[in-house]
């Protein structure tokens, strides 16, 4: 129950704020002075508290949501048990109905809503009808204003029940970073999204989302009903779309000598990613609910080819069945489009052959493994094994054998050798223009509530803003996780909306190129609990070599999202201080596999120290990174000319690494936090050092004076970091943002002296 029991702590990073505006319903305020969300946030981080007040009937689900928060400390208390005192010792979380204890209704009385008579009354909104449940994160306790307090609630303790079972059965967490301020819900579909104002605590109208305003559009076409959600109808791209998908259709069902459904397939089409995200919590492109037994496409430009036939899908299984092997409807789905990925399956999948880059047969057809791969790759070589099948068993053998086909090993060998064959055709790889001098920044995912990080359109807005300052290029980074540096595990890829999806890095690439931006693509690697890509060391050659099977197949993945993206550099890794410079045969070899996959220039970002100076397979690589955080004072109060003589002392090491290798350095992280004394000990964030946005911007200015004359060994700087919407950061903010600091002023004029 992502979105809403989420919304209570999203206790994590989201926000909320102080209340009273002039048309809520409740007008009393939380007694002044009134916190900021990043201050409630930070309570409960430093707290780790957590009481949950649940009401009838509700105690099984507030176990449930206490099992969920691994790392806080929940304690349940029955509504009829609490007390005043109680309420204001901690983070509270209020959940169900129909209050009837005192305190509790003292304090609910005292937010931001009203639910009577199946009426909500929140802000400037009356939306009537039964099943509404309301959640509320974050937002200032009445009774201890400097305290978190959240509430989910309804006209009925069983709406609440309905809708968190709703939420488990579609696989979202109970708590998560992307909960807002506020939300509500009907019959289990979000109607009203949004954060509050920092300062006044009255919802925020720029982060506002009323799904009841505008009206759908409904379009019959012979195999779907096409639902268009602010989707413009008349629009180039939402007719070929449909078109599209009822070409494919018609020959799925031509294909499959069967009559065609008795009724279309219902097929939403939404504006963005943001949107469908916002809705569904699920930003995919393309998305098959075969539960509901309905598709659900992103219909703009940027996605054009990438919707891999989920639509098809839903008509082959009511066509056909459901076969046992999951490749099987994977392949057949996309057999039927011609334009995936803008070159179709056949030109990606032999790419992947060619360069030694496939997957075994057996592992297509193992449906655990398919779950567990990269999606890209197993998409379109599941394709090219379904059209290879098609060919060598003719078209009513493979209907037949649809359902319950399950080869043995030897059948698999067999069958392999054949597929085999039917890859050989080469495909020549394209040449890469060469890049400019890099300006720019590491794009921070900063945002995890779908509206404000990869995907959206903040992080659009703030792409604009980096180009008004004159950067010509952005770093971004998704994200996977370790849970041990020493012991390999499979590397997930991010797929829960509002996290660090490749639908979101392919929608901020897009944005960046037409503004003119050049992307580096630049996955890493989060261990989190103290714990960095520097300290992965495996104790055995084993262990070593699951590790390397494990990273190569999470780095094949971003190689060729990639190529398929037309993005102007990949970074194969990110401080692994002790990896590299233990297993180099194995780094090597990583490349040579990626080189057959991505066509553009890559690099490496090396730790700053030990691992850049040492590193001995740069040679393999087009650029040498540096991730760049060596020390360039102890003293609190250094002069201009010692910290620029330390830096250049830096310029001259990274030099002669550079001229060693002979190869041009990329600063592919450098930055500094806008506290005090941020010269001593750059890499560290922040440390409860108060706010100094001049001292930051000091660091800024030295670095890119020494830098406007090292221009031809060193080709581009990108800071760390600029996030995905821009009120994260500012006057204020101790972290690395230079975002509404003075620093900003400093980035754009000297990007502008540079090449």
């Amino acid at each position: 129950m992502r979105n809403v029991l989420f919304c209570l702590a999203l206790l994590s990073c989201l926000s909320c704020q102080p209340q009273p505006a002039s048309n809520m319903a409740a007008k009393a305020t939380p007694s002044p002075p009134l916190p900021s969300r990043d201050s409630l946030v930070n309570h409960f981080r430093e707290d780790r508290r957590l009481l949950i007040v649940y009401s009838n009937e509700l105690e099984s689900i507030a176990h449930q949501v206490k099992q969920r928060q691994r790392r806080t400390e929940c304690r349940l208390l029955p509504e009829s048990e609490a007390n005043r005192e109680q309420l204001g010792e901690s983070a509270v979380l209020f959940l169900g109905a129909g209050w009837s204890n005192p305190a509790v209704q003292e304090i609910v009385s005292r937010l931001p809503f009203r639910m009577e008579a199946e009426s909500l009354q929140f802000g400037g909104h009356q939306i009537k009808g039964p099943n509404i449940v309301f959640s509320l994160s974050f937002y200032p306790n009445p009774l201890a204003n400097s305290l978190p307090i959240g509430i989910i609630t309804a006209f009925s303790q069983t709406d609440i029940i309905r809708f968190y079972d709703q939420r488990q059965e579609q696989g979202l967490s109970t708590y998560s970073w992307a909960a807002m301020g506020y939300e509500v819900y009907q019959d289990g579909h979000r109607l009203l999204m949004g954060e509050f104002d920092e300062k006044n605590w009255e919802p925020d109208s720029n982060t506002e989302f009323d799904f009841m305003k505008g009206r759908d559009t409904a379009m019959k076409g012979q195999y779907f009903d096409f639902i268009l959600h602010q989707v413009p109808p008349a629009a180039e791209y939402t007719r070929s779309i449909m078109q599209g998908c009822e070409a494919n259709a018609a020959r799925a069902v031509a294909f499959c000598r069967q009559p065609p459904p008795a009724r279309p397939i219902p097929c939403h089409l939404y504006p963005s990613l943001e949107q469908k995200g916002l809705r569904l919590n699920n930003t995919q492109p393309s998305q098959a609910d075969f539960s509901q037994g309905a598709a659900y496409l992103v219909a703009n430009e940027i996605f054009q080819g990438q919707h891999a036939g989920s639509e098809n899908a839903l008509l082959l299984r009511s066509l056909l069945g459901q076969p046992k092997l999951q490749a099987l409807e994977w392949g057949l789905a996309l057999y039927f489009t011609t334009n995936w990925q803008k070159k179709g399956y056949t030109y990606w999948a032999n790419r992947l052959y060619q360069s030694g880059n496939a997957v075994p047969v057996a592992e297509i057809l193992d449906n655990d493994k398919l779950a567990q791969e990269s999606p890209l790759v197993m998409s379109c070589l599941a394709a090219s094994f379904v059209d290879f099948l098609i060919n060598y068993w003719g078209q009513e053998t493979f209907l037949e054998r649809y359902t319950a086909w399950q080869p043995e090993a030897e059948e698999i060998r067999q069958l392999e050798a054949r597929w085999h064959r039917h890859l050989s055709q080469p495909h020549p790889h394209p040449h890469p223009l060469p890049l400019p001098y890099l300006k720019g920044f590491n794009f921070a995912h900063e945002g995890y509530a779908i509206y404000n990080g990869y995907g959206s359109a903040l992080a659009t807005n703030s792409l604009r803003q980096l180009q008004g300052l004159g950067a010509n290029a952005v770093a971004i980074v998704p994200y996977s996780y370790m849970r041990n540096a020493q012991a390999p595990t499979p590397l997930p890829f991010m797929s829960r909306a509002g996290s660090e999806t490749d639908e979101g890095v392919i929608h901020d690439a897009f944005m960046a190129r037409q503004l003119g931006i050049k992307t580096v693509l630049k996955p890493q690697i989060w261990l989190g609990g103290g714990s960095w890509p520097g300290d992965v060391e495996m104790q055995d050659e084993s262990s070593w070599q699951q590790f390397f099977d494990h990273y190569y197949r999470w780095m094949r993945h971003y190689a060729l999202l990639a190529e398929m993206n037309d993005m102007d550099m990949l970074c194969i890794g990110v401080e692994f201080a002790k990896a590299t410079l233990q297993r180099e045969a194995d780094w090597r070899n990583l490349i040579h596999k990626l080189r057959g996959i991505y066509s553009g220039p890559m690099t490496y970002s090396a730790n700053w120290g030990k691992e850049f100076e040492n590193l001995r397979f740069w040679d393999e690589l087009d650029y040498i990174g540096l991730n760049c955080y060596y020390p360039l004072s102890q003293n609190e109060t250094p002069s201009d000319e010692e910290l620029s003589t330390a830096f250049h002392r830096v310029l001259h090491l990274a030099e002669r690494v550079s001229r060693q290798y002979d190869k041009p350095l990329i600063f592919t992280e450098i930055g500094f936090t806008s506290t005090p004394t941020p010269w001593v000990t750059p890499h560290k964030d922040r440390d409860g050092s108060p706010y100094n946005g001049e001292a930051q911007e000091r660091c800024y200015r030295i670095v890119m004076d020494n830098l406007q004359d090292e221009t031809e060994w060193c080709k581009g700087i990108l800071w760390w970091k600029y996030p995905t919407y821009l009120s994260h950061g500012g006057s204020g903010n101790t972290g690395f943002t230079p975002n509404g600091k003075p620093a900003e002023g400093v980035v754009k004029e000297w990007f502008g002296k540079l090449p």
